[in-house]
């Protein structure tokens, strides 16, 4: 409302007052004050007439403007906030404030369409989610607001199951490189199975990214009933990277989910092996009588193999002497976690050797080393595990549990950890003594007595074990 107030000065009391206001709301009245409201924006002006008393009466006019804004605009959006995948779903909009005529503007990404014009707007889900949709509405004056819906979209009841797997390619990548992460999506039904149809998409429990982070599924070959898509990931930070696909589940299919452990290694440099051999001269068909081997693969075959030497015979080079060989680059053989690496003689004839000084090394970090010497003949070989990386890896989580606190009572500790690899767990009990155990399936656990009441601090210190 627009309030105002007329004063007189001069003619013959009294003076009376008239208003004029056009356009407003009343348009015209009388009295010293006047009050009217504006359905409509712009400058407006009112006017108002003082009359006296005299005879003849003298009148005096006066008028003021005033600039009457727009109210703010706003929209409103209504329809479902729950469907059901393929079902179609109808909103609504309307305006308030602004200028007229209202124009509006539709987006609903994961919707068919995804986008649509006008007052009404009607879209279909075709997986299972939670997804947003959103009107923009125009005013006359270009102005514009927005408002949302959120629906969740469920699956069809009676759908047929399903079972997602991923796999990536491959499982164990350095710092920021890629590998390719593929879905499969496989229709479980044993009545009415059919080829699942819709998106997968892709979550990470670490840092990285997926590209993109959903994909279309593709029909697999003949009657396979199964969908296949692809995306790549890349882990930005060393550790293992849970990576989840979910299937969002389609008209005729119900959802389904599955995990893929990668591992993401922190070094660049390559994992190199040295040893020394003693005494390993012989070959026999252009085989040498010392074999070395990492996960099955082989790395160096003593004398022929590094020597390129065919049928039989005696290396004078390497008889009776103390030989160092490497570094052998064992870097593409290597797995997360537990790895082994083999000594044997393959030969069936007569040889001993002895090896010793086996060091595997990355970066200046020892992931092994055995110095004492071994022999190695055909009846009898020798090997030793070691845990790539060489240590727990960063999501490294300890914690420690007593199940009593006195003086002169064994008490019990555990500690529970994740990481790649084969580790132990020594404990430190804060007087002075230790307790070094082996890990079962991530946990540790030992006994201790005090001899005397108090306070302690116990730590634990999970390390990479060595095992023969």
């Amino acid at each position: 409302a627009v309030n105002c107030t007329a004063s007189a000065t001069g003619g013959t009391p009294p003076v009376t007052f008239s208003w004029t206001a056009t356009a407003g709301s009343p348009s015209s009245g009388t009295g010293s004050s006047f009050s009217t409201t504006y359905n409509t924006k712009g400058t407006k002006t009112i006017t108002v007439t003082g009359t006296d008393s005299a005879s003849p009466a003298n009148t005096a006019t006066a008028s003021a403007t005033v600039t009457i804004n727009p109210l703010a605009l706003s929209v409103t959006a209504s329809g479902p906030t729950s469907a059901t995948i393929g079902q179609a779903v109808t909103y609504t909009a309307s305006a308030t404030g602004g200028t007229s005529p209202y124009t509006f503007a539709w987006t609903a990404t994961g919707g068919s369409p995804s986008s649509g014009t006008g007052s009404s707007f009607t879209t279909t889900f075709n997986s299972a989610g939670t997804f947003t949709v959103t009107v923009t509405a125009t005013d006359g004056n270009s102005k514009t607001a927005s408002n949302s819906v959120t629906v969740t979209v469920g699956g069809v009841s009676g759908a047929n199951p399903t079972q997602t797997t991923i796999n990536c390619n491959p499982g164990s990548v350095m710092v920021n490189g890629a590998v390719t992460c593929t879905a499969r999506v496989v229709d479980k039904s044993t009545t009415s199975p059919s080829t699942p149809t819709g998106t997968v998409s892709f979550t990470t429990n670490s840092t990285g990214t997926f590209t993109p982070t959903s994909c279309t599924l593709i029909a697999g070959p003949g009657n396979s009933h199964m969908g296949s898509c692809m995306v790549s990931y890349t882990g930005t930070v060393v550790g293992q990277h849970m990576l989840t696909a979910s299937y969002n589940g389609d008209s005729t299919h119900a959802s389904s989910s599955s995990t893929f452990i990668l591992n993401v290694r922190g070094s660049s440099g390559k994992v190199l092996l040295s040893f020394s051999g003693y005494d390993v001269d012989d070959w026999d068909n252009g085989v040498g009588q010392l074999q070395v081997l990492v996960n099955g693969n082989l790395v160096a075959d003593i004398p022929a193999g590094i020597n390129s030497l065919t049928g039989s015979g005696d290396f004078q080079l390497y008889d009776n002497v103390k030989v160092d060989f490497g570094p052998f680059d064992i870097t593409s053989y290597l797995t997360n976690g537990q790895n082994t690496i083999l000594f044997k003689d393959a030969n069936p004839g007569d040889h001993f050797a002895v090896v010793s000084n086996v060091v595997i090394k990355q970066d200046g970090n020892t992931l092994l080393k055995q110095s004492r010497s071994r022999g190695v003949y055909p009846a009898f070989s020798f090997s030793y595990t070691f845990a790539f990386p060489s240590g727990p890896t960063s999501n490294l989580t300890t914690d420690i549990t007593s199940l009593a606190i006195s003086a002169n009572q064994p008490l019990l500790y555990s500690a529970a950890y994740t990481g790649s690899g084969s580790f132990s767990c020594v404990f430190s009990f804060g007087e002075g003594q230790q307790a070094k155990v082996a890990s079962v399936d991530g946990t540790c656990i030992t006994w201790h007595q005090y001899s005397s009441a108090g306070t302690f601090n116990v730590t634990v210190a999970v390390t990479p074990t060595t095992q023969n």
